[in-house]
């Protein structure tokens, strides 16, 4: 079975006794836990050592007034949300409690009792959304941390930029790939980049590129150093910016040429060796048949044989 949903603690502090009494009991009624205080001192006291979700504070505490209580407490590493309860004539003063944290006030007069749950409810929902603000941003603070993580050591290069070709964002193995520092790439525009291949295949590809959309292409970068960095480019749009991943292929695309190099050599040196072979099988089948027509003898068939290489390099 599901547990039942844990009771709102409040911490009510009122140096008027009867007051204090029907205020508490009210607000019990309404399912809230409730400790309750005499005095400023007893409240401080007990939330050195304990917590509270909300507290509820006569303005004008006798032995310390609501905001002295505060003060102490967020000296201690204790800060509590608070709402504040004052008689009528402090309105100038509720304007600066609120200016220092409290969520919202209620007036001391014939209709309080039957206004201070409502009061004590839109506080604590005020406190649950920002709870949960925090908690969402937080993540969303979390998740662009690792998303960084993942982009700054990441063995391909990343870059992010608008349209205009500002670059917004990019990566270490990027700044490594072109030989450039950081700061240098940021101060370059992605559409004036060196490389006339890279600078046009690029506009193309962005201008054609719709919302949302993606594209892949193969170009050329120029490293700081002069040299040619063949290179493997995946594009998307997102929200305006362009995210753009890029892989080297300067190895792998070398040695397809020098394979393909061994590959047409091969072929060369077995059409060689093919010609040759078919050479001196018709050279023997010359032979052969000069032989057995009978021309000219062993001696004869001997010096035929003797020519046969020249013959076959002719």
């Amino acid at each position: 079975m599901p547990m039942p949903p844990k009771l709102k603690r409040l911490a009510l502090a009122d140096d008027e006794e009867g007051l204090l009494y029907l205020m508490a009991d009210g607000l019990r009624r309404e399912g809230y836990e409730v400790q309750d205080f005499a005095s400023g001192k007893e409240a401080v006291a007990w939330l050195r050592k304990h917590t509270a979700d909300l507290l509820v504070l006569d303005l004008k505490l006798g032995d310390l007034p609501a905001m002295e209580v505060v003060r102490e407490l967020r000296a201690a590493g204790r800060d509590f949300p608070f709402v504040i309860v004052t008689g009528h004539g402090d309105e100038r003063t509720v304007v600066e409690v609120m200016k220092q944290g409290a969520l919202d006030y209620v007036m001391k007069d014939a209709g309080m009792l039957e206004l201070l749950p409502s009061v004590i409810r839109r506080a604590l929902d005020s406190i649950e959304r920002e709870k949960k603000l925090s908690e969402a941003s937080a993540a969303a603070r979390k998740r662009e941390e690792r998303r960084r993580n993942v982009i700054q050591t990441a063995l391909d290069g990343f870059a992010c930029f608008d349209r205009s070709g500002r670059l917004i964002e990019i990566n270490a193995a990027l700044c490594g790939l072109l030989g450039y520092s950081q700061d240098e790439m940021l101060a370059k525009n992605v559409f004036e980049a060196e490389g006339k291949a890279f600078e046009q295949t690029l506009a193309d590809h962005v201008v054609k590129l719709e919302a949302g959309g993606s594209a892949h292409c193969y170009t050329e970068f120029v490293h700081k150093n002069g040299s040619q960095i063949e290179a493997e480019v995946s594009l998307r749009e997102d929200d305006g910016e362009i995210f753009g991943f890029v892989h080297d292929i300067t190895l792998q695309r070398r040695l397809e040429r020098e394979v393909l190099q061994a590959s047409l050599e091969e072929r060369r040196q077995l059409g060689r060796e093919l010609h040759d072979g078919i050479g001196q099988q018709l050279t023997a089948l010359e032979f052969s048949e000069y032989a057995f027509r009978g021309g000219g003898g062993f001696g004869r068939i001997v010096g035929l044989s003797r020519r046969m290489p020249r013959r076959r390099r002719r």
